[in-house]
């Protein structure tokens, strides 16, 4: 089974910022020119980030996170979680929620 590292163009990019790249150990990348190139996720996906961060204004652009996903998943759901950096340990109730809604 392969994976992909995705690369959708951080903006911190342009800022000469690092950003982690995540990949298995028999990865093979794929930077998609379009969003027809990866596709296929079938399994029902949850995205959550963390509210007011840059995740709400970067890819606003592009519809934000949600959007972003639904290139490549067709099963896509989430929301931004109210915490800072790592809100699943500052809002753990909410997070929570959502994770046990998400696989009822």
């Amino acid at each position: 089974m392969a994976s992909f590292v995705i690369d959708c163009g951080h903006p911190s990019d342009s800022q000469n910022r690092t950003r982690p790249r995540y990949s298995s150990p028999n990865h093979r990348s794929c930077t998609p020119s379009g969003p027809s190139e990866v596709t296929g996720l079938e399994c029902p996906t949850l995205v959550l980030w963390s509210k007011d961060s840059g995740l709400d204004t970067w890819y606003a652009e592009a519809g934000g996170p949600l959007a972003i996903w639904r290139r490549w998943a067709g099963n896509v759901s989430g929301k931004a979680i109210a915490g800072g950096h790592f809100f699943p340990e500052q809002n753990v109730e909410d997070t929570l929620a959502e994770l046990l809604a998400f696989i009822a």
